[in-house]
């Protein structure tokens, strides 16, 4: 495996888009066997009706609806078709260099494209320089930012545009109208409301650490990747070599695996497995299990 890059979960397989190498790769979790399914390996953005003729700079991002798979990165939100021939069209950006321009299609502007998630019909996503949530309608590709106010860093709760992120990195929705953000330099796990544009601080004190407790009296240290379980939060803390959970109805932030700053490759229950700076994490809803990029190691993990 190439190391960094995005992961999503179908009834069937997990898609791993490898910026590395380029290309996005399936693996049939019933038999564990990988395979290249888009891009051809160039280091490019060409768009292509068949998706093995297409070229990716590289991917911050992923998301589907279960018959398109969003992806993001290099300035652009490009769309995959999920069936064969995969084809690549793109959906927003393009036009202009880097910035945080709001607009349709090509003149929409991002600094990054990270953790796209689908909900309500909308592609929401969060660019980490801008410091900003923001919204694209894939139909029209009309791009609105909905919450924080471009280039103002800090750590606000609130609604719109007086909400203040510091580097917001990636995103996940329940299903039913919250997105969380890993807040990754302001050491805060944040819930947004899709209806409201409302932000409200989940867990952490805004002070990157460590340490197990109750929503802001835990301490968080550089949250990445996030999964959705129907109950519980899942994030990756790639310094810290971690996979944390937060109970939603309670508050509580606990450590599933892996051991506080240990570094390495040991297989495992809780905190006796070692990770290697995990950068993402699904939920596979048909097993019930997590699944982990492991960039430190070039695995994919699973986590029962």
């Amino acid at each position: 495996l190439g190391g960094w890059g995005a992961l999503l979960a179908d009834d069937t397989s997990i898609w791993y888009a490898d910026s590395t190498n380029h290309v996005i790769r399936r693996v049939d979790i019933a038999t564990a066997t990988i395979s290249t399914v888009v891009g051809n390996g160039v280091d490019a953005d060409v768009d292509d009706l068949d998706g093995s003729l297409a070229s990716f700079t590289y991917f911050d991002s992923m998301t589907t609806d279960g018959a398109t798979i969003w992806v993001g990165g290099n300035g652009l939100i490009r769309a995959v078709e999920a069936a064969p021939p995969h084809g690549v069209t793109t959906v927003a950006g393009g036009a202009g260099g880097p910035g945080c321009a709001d607009g349709t299609g090509p003149s929409a502007q991002f600094e990054d494209i990270r953790g796209l998630s689908f909900d309500g019909g909308f592609l929401w996503f969060v660019d980490s320089v801008c410091a900003t949530v923001r919204r694209c309608d894939p139909a029209s590709g009309e791009v609105v930012t909905v919450a924080g106010t471009a280039y103002a860093t800090g750590h606000v709760d609130g609604t719109g545009a007086a909400v203040r992120f510091m580097s917001p990195r990636y995103t996940v929705s329940d299903g039913a109208g919250t997105i969380y953000i890993s807040d990754t330099d302001g050491g805060t796990i944040r819930a947004f409301d899709t209806a409201t544009f409302a932000v409200s601080t989940l867990a952490g004190s805004g002070v990157p650490s460590y340490s197990d407790g109750i929503g802001t009296a835990a301490r968080v240290h550089r949250p990445r990747g996030l999964a959705f379980d129907g109950r519980s939060l899942i994030f990756t803390e790639q310094v810290m070599s971690l996979l944390r959970q937060i109970d939603i109805s309670t508050g509580e932030v606990s450590t599933m695996v892996g051991f506080p700053g240990m570094v390495g490759y040991v297989e495992g229950v809780g905190l006796a497995a070692h990770l290697a700076m995990p950068w993402d994490v699904v939920h596979h809803g048909a097993s019930g299990h997590l699944f982990v990029l492991d960039v430190g190691n070039y695995l994919i993990r699973r986590v029962r």
